[in-house]
Formats: C-alpha cells, sequence, structure tokens
C-alpha cells in the first residue's frame, strides 16, 4: 500500500512539473509571437501612414515600435527561455515514460527516478538561470537607462528596490 502511494504521489508530482513547463513555454511562446507580430504590424503602420497620410512625425514614431518590439524580443531571450522549458517538459515526460512502462515500480527504482529528476532540476537552472538574469536585468536596465549588461555587470541585483 505505501509503495502504491509512493508511486501516485512521485507521478502526480512528475505530472504537475511536466504541466507547469508546458504552461511557461506557451506563455513564452505567446509573447514572443506578440513582439514579433506587433514589429510587422507596426511597420506595415509606419508604412502607411507615410504613405497615406503624408505624416513622417507620426511614421517615425509608429516605426520606432518596430525597433522596440525587436529589441525586446532579442533581450529577452524568448526562444531560449521555450527551448529551455521544452527541453525540461520532455526529459521530465521521459523519466515518467521510464516509471510506467520499463520495469516495475518498486522503492529501488522510484528513488533512482527521483534521482533522475533531482539531477535534471539541478542541471536545468544553469540554462534558464541566464535567460531569467538577463530578462530582469533588461526590464530593470531599461527603467534605469542602461544596457542590460551593463547592469549585470554592476553586480546590482535585478530585485533590489534601489
Amino acid at each position: 500500500m505505501a509503495l502504491t502511494n509512493k508511486v501516485d504521489d512521485f507521478l502526480a508530482d512528475l505530472n504537475r512539473k511536466i504541466t507547469t513547463h508546458e504552461r511557461c513555454r506557451r506563455v513564452d511562446a505567446g509573447f514572443y509571437q506578440f513582439l514579433v507580430i506587433g514589429a510587422a504590424l507596426s511597420g506595415f503602420a509606419s508604412l502607411a501612414a507615410g504613405l497615406y497620410y503624408k505624416s513622417p512625425e507620426v511614421a517615425g514614431v509608429i516605426g520606432g515600435l518596430t525597433s522596440v518590439a525587436t529589441i525586446l524580443a532579442q533581450q529577452l531571450r524568448c526562444v531560449k527561455a521555450i527551448d529551455w522549458r521544452y527541453r525540461a517538459s520532455i526529459e521530465l515526460e521521459a523519466i515518467k515514460s521510464k516509471l510506467m512502462f520499463e520495469g516495475p515500480a518498486d522503492d529501488a527504482r522510484v528513488a533512482a527516478l527521483s534521482a533522475e529528476v533531482r539531477e535534471l532540476e539541478r542541471r536545468m537552472p544553469a540554462h534558464g538561470l541566464y535567460w531569467r538574469r538577463t530578462r530582469r536585468a533588461a526590464a530593470f536596465a531599461h527603467w534605469r537607462g542602461q544596457t542590460a549588461r551593463a547592469f549585470l555587470r554592476s553586480g546590482r541585483k535585478p530585485l533590489s528596490p534601489s
């Protein structure tokens, strides 16, 4: 009875982690698509404002939105975040498949798979930490009028109030 609960708990934890990574990946992908489509639409709107309305000031302001969306997509590293989340969910799915289909679900097997999950969680932040740190730094650096790289070199923590 206790082993079945342990396996069920482990499986529920894996499913929760997979769902979380998939949800975050969809959010990151949606934000990236929003930035790319927004950049394209503002480019077309700038062209229309310049040609149809013959207003270079309005065309310039709208054209600036294209640059802002492009810089945000580059600085936030949305594609890296999407890949990182996708890789994490795929590796967790592989561990789940090992539990369900490869051998008996005994105590030693659950412990070995739990060690694999811990190793994955230890290894994955190395891939995602740079992206998350850069994303926060880009937001704070923009607020302070610096580049993200200069902000990170300054040694300040992105979440500090000062």
